[in-house]
């Protein structure tokens, strides 16, 4: 033999031995995908990711705000704002006065949970903020249409803008400040604010809510007309301000709703943690308790009793669980024929009598079923609807020799059977591949 040929028998024989390209193709392809998925993050870690709400502050700086320090008293109470909320949510400055509105700081930062930047974007903000003067007229319509256009320039550079949580690509607000009559002339601010609710950012839709905060007397604004922009902004009623010293309070609580969780298995507040002290109110048969949420799923409702479990058929307990723990020592609670609950104590072989045995599954005694030992000469002559005619008596195949049940075949036998078959498919594989 050439070393040509015996070199082309032993591929010949290793190829004899070596699974089919295809068979290893497709081996290939599932280690990868098991690879993949044993490396893959949780759904749980991916939420982590802090969704940040958005606050656009829309300030008022007209000439009216000089009036009884209402402009000092609005820095102060944006300053505390500003330092409460440094790094949980994007924020953004805008003043309007005269005839136009001006940009003060955009918003962002683009990841609030970033120390740096959400420490430079604060500082450069209260810098602004700090430095504003008041002069001029009040064009509240003029201001909600550049507050429109700065939302459509920003929301899609965010990274929750192609997110298919509704709720973490939705979470805008617009903080109106004022203390006058709009001077816009012939507009309607009302229907401006209106229109952030469904507006279209690109291609996604956002409920852009506004809360409306009114400084001074119900004589100096226009307040059936802020009443009206609260009501459409979907934040009614909106905030009067009369004393100037409850205004950092009011402004506080505000943002602290929007940055509170809530139960949807996101880091609302941006702290690291999900969903952590969500509780609600709930009640049952049992009375009133409370509810705790955990990875955007509420838990049972917890409540308090001293109440004890006992067999009827119901949670006495409140735990969760029906007729649970020792209610029937040595026995069971079942429930009988005519739908009542009782114990009922666990056989013995001794206590089965009058054609009885004891189910070892079940602890009660059952009636013994016996087998069939009629002649027979063919399956014709039995006269049970599941008996065959075997060794010329009638027996049921359902039931063994000295068996006094009626079993079925079970789930293991159907596995059995299905791996036997498998076995055999495998072999003859192998052995068709050998050949």
């Amino acid at each position: 033999m050439t070393k040509r040929e015996t070199t082309t028998a032993v591929e010949k024989m290793s190829n004899a031995h070596s699974p089919h390209p295809r068979i290893f193709a497709w081996m290939c392809m599932l280690f990868a995908v098991f690879i993949g998925q044993l490396f893959a993050p949780s759904p749980t870690h991916a939420q982590t990711i802090c969704r940040p709400v958005n606050a656009l502050f829309l300030v008022d700086t007209s000439g009216s705000m000089n009036d009884n320090d209402k402009l000092p008293a609005l820095k102060r109470a944006m300053n505390v704002v500003l330092d409460q909320f440094k790094g949980r949510l994007r924020i953004g400055l805008m003043t309007f006065s005269g005839k136009s509105a001006i940009l003060q700081a955009p918003l962002g930062p683009l990841n609030p949970a970033d120390q740096a930047s959400s420490n430079a974007h604060i500082n450069a903000m209260k810098a602004k903020l700090n430095a504003l003067k008041a002069s001029g007229e009040t064009p509240l319509n003029v201001a909600l249409k550049e507050a429109k256009a700065h939302f459509s320039k920003m929301l899609h550079q965010f990274p929750e803008y192609n997110d298919t949580n509704p709720e973490s690509k939705r979470r805008t607000f617009l903080f109106l400040l004022t203390d006058g009559y709009d001077s816009s002339g012939g507009f309607d601010p009302v229907v401006e604010v209106q229109r952030l609710r469904g507006y279209y950012a690109g291609l996604q839709k956002y409920d852009i809510k506004t809360f409306v905060i009114g400084l001074g007397n119900r004589t100096s604004m226009d307040t059936s007309k802020l009443q009206a922009m609260a009501v459409v902004g979907g934040t009614e009623p909106f905030s009067l301000i009369e004393k100037l010293d409850t205004l950092t309070s009011t402004l506080t609580d505000l943002t602290r709703s929007l940055t509170a969780e809530s139960c949807n298995n996101i880091d609302d507040n941006c702290d690291g943690q999900i969903d952590e002290d969500v509780r609600s109110s709930c009640s049952n048969d049992c009375g009133k308790g409370t509810s705790t949420c955990s990875q955007g799923e509420w838990s049972a409702c917890n409540i308090s009793t001293t109440n004890k479990e006992v067999c009827d058929g119901k949670d006495n307990d409140c735990n969760g669980k029906i007729d649970d723990g020792e209610l029937c020592p040595g026995g069971q609670c079942l429930k009988s024929k005519s739908g009542r609950y009782q114990c009922v104590v666990d056989c013995t072989p001794q206590s089965c009598t009058n054609g009885t045995e004891c189910d070892p599954n079940t602890k009660q005694c059952v009636q013994i079923i016996t087998r069939t030992n009629g002649s027979c000469g063919s399956d014709g002559d039995c006269k049970g609807a599941q008996e065959i005619c075997f060794e010329n008596k009638c027996v049921n195949p359902a039931i063994p020799p000295g068996c006094g049940c009626n079993l079925q075949e079970t789930s293991m036998g159907h596995s059995r059977i299905w791996l036997l078959f498998l076995l055999l498919f495998g072999l003859r594989f192998v052995r068709h591949r050998r050949h």
